[in-house]
């Protein structure tokens, strides 16, 4: 069993969770956070931040120089738009690890993979004589990020099949998946399907820009799920 933790910070919910399926890809008993924003909670010790960022130019640059130093005791990986000479400088000074949001999904787990391997010597190059690497990291207990389960339900919502039919597919009861879609709506900020479809599509198309390879994996998987699950109903 693996005692390694990796918290994800990304806004856009499909992204977050297409790189937590590929951190579980290396080690399904890894336990793999999601967030959306900071501060991060107390008392929450981790092996691996992955971090995403929205900006651009300057304000790209002074984001990541914050959040390079004030979580510098954590192995990071930094998630941008583009990967410039600029940024692999302050990712060489700041010692932490870049990619960009076009890697490929080989390109991410060698990352993550990498970077878990180096943790002790990372820490031991960071941490000053009689300080300590064990600094907590802070985010809300508020944030509710999509789960994979959600995803699951939503994407064969919008293949067009029934309530029956996810639970099938599934093998649950159709009062969990009644109960999956509530609590996916609520997250959604939508009153109903048709609302809680368009809300998931759009974040669907944002995703699929900022993390192609791995969207592309996430929902082809499903996908295949929803293909099979139809064919045993019929």
């Amino acid at each position: 069993m693996s005692d390694r933790a990796i918290l994800i910070v990304e806004r856009n919910t499909l992204a977050a969770i297409a790189l937590k399926e590929l951190a579980l890809a290396i080690n399904p008993e890894f336990d793999v956070q999601i967030l959306s924003q900071e501060p991060l909670p107390e008392k929450c010790q981790v092996d691996l931040l992955i971090y995403g960022f929205q900006q651009t130019g300057q304000l790209l640059f002074e984001e990541m120089g914050r959040v390079a130093q004030k979580y510098r005791f954590v192995p990071r990986l930094f998630v941008v738009d583009e990967v410039s000479i600029g940024a692999m400088r302050l990712a060489s000074q700041s010692n932490f690890q870049l990619l960009a949001r076009t890697s490929s999904c080989f390109h991410i787990l060698d990352a993550i993979q990498a970077i878990l391997r180096l943790k002790v010597d990372f820490l031991d190059a960071l941490v000053p004589e009689g300080g300590s690497g064990q600094s907590p990291i802070k985010f809300p207990a508020a944030s509710k990020p999509l789960t994979v389960r959600h995803v699951e339900v939503l994407e064969m919502m919008s293949k067009g099949l029934s309530n029956k039919q996810i639970a099938m597919n599934l093998g649950l009861s159709q009062d969990t998946i009644a109960a999956h879609l509530r609590e996916a709506f609520h997250r959604l900020k939508a009153k109903g399907k048709s609302e809680a479809l368009t809300n998931y599509m759009s974040a669907k198309r944002l995703a699929e820009k900022l993390f192609p390879s791995a969207i592309e994996q996430l929902i082809s998987k499903l996908n295949e799920r929803v293909r099979v699950g139809v064919h045993q109903d019929v």
